[in-house]
């Protein structure tokens, strides 16, 4: 059984399944699992972080809405995002067949999964890279996506992409306490603080 071409055309026209021995029982038996459903709704998802460590990180990947007769729904990290506009996609090259995992769906359509998002060269095809790093000659997206596909790997139908970069999260600076409080208590407090001290003197 084989992928068969994907409907939004393809960017390559030579085939890249040389190097995808090392998934091939995972995604053949996906597909026997998957196959067998007819996909009746849409992938709906969040990421528990969207600006990942520049070394690569594992997350959380929430889905729901989806229809637990799909069986399973595919979880790829991916260089592009398929459903924008004007984009050539075609999921075997443009994102990694080499860490994508398939959950199944629970009853009720909602659940997660861990994800470990690489940093760096796409460990299979080595064509593409994600993230701060920059290979020369290898094509380099700060801004990568996680793909939910359910039921079979090929569904472009009713896939869905989220956005994540690499980077560090942004400090929340620390506020003073005047700044915090409202003008009268920030007073009251100051007041409070002076009898303190007085009366620490007259103690000594």
């Amino acid at each position: 059984m084989g992928f068969g071409p994907d409907r939004r055309g393809s960017a390559k026209g030579t085939n890249p399944t040389m190097r995808l021995n090392r998934t091939t029982a995972v995604v053949g038996t996906a597909l026997l699992i998957g196959g067998l459903a007819t996909t009746t709704a849409q992938a709906a998802g969040t990421l528990s972080k969207t600006v990942i460590n520049p070394a690569g990180e594992t997350i959380t990947v929430n889905f729901s809405g989806l229809s637990a007769a799909d069986g399973v729904v595919f979880v790829q990290q991916c260089q592009k995002n398929g459903n924008a506009p004007g984009v050539v996609f075609n999921q075997l090259t443009d994102c990694s067949q080499a860490t994508g995992l398939n959950p199944f769906i629970p009853a009720g359509g909602a659940g997660s999964t861990p994800f470990a998002l690489f940093a760096g060269i796409e460990p299979n095809l080595e064509e593409w890279s994600c993230g701060n790093t920059v290979t020369s000659g290898i094509p380099n997206n700060n801004t990568c996506y996680v793909r939910l596909a359910p039921a079979v790997k090929s569904n472009v139908s009713t896939d869905e992409f989220f956005a994540f970069t690499y980077g560090t999260e942004p400090v929340v600076p620390e506020v003073p306490l005047n700044v915090l409080l409202p003008a009268g208590a920030a007073a009251m407090l100051g007041a409070g603080m002076l009898i303190n001290r007085k009366r620490q003197l007259r103690a000594a």
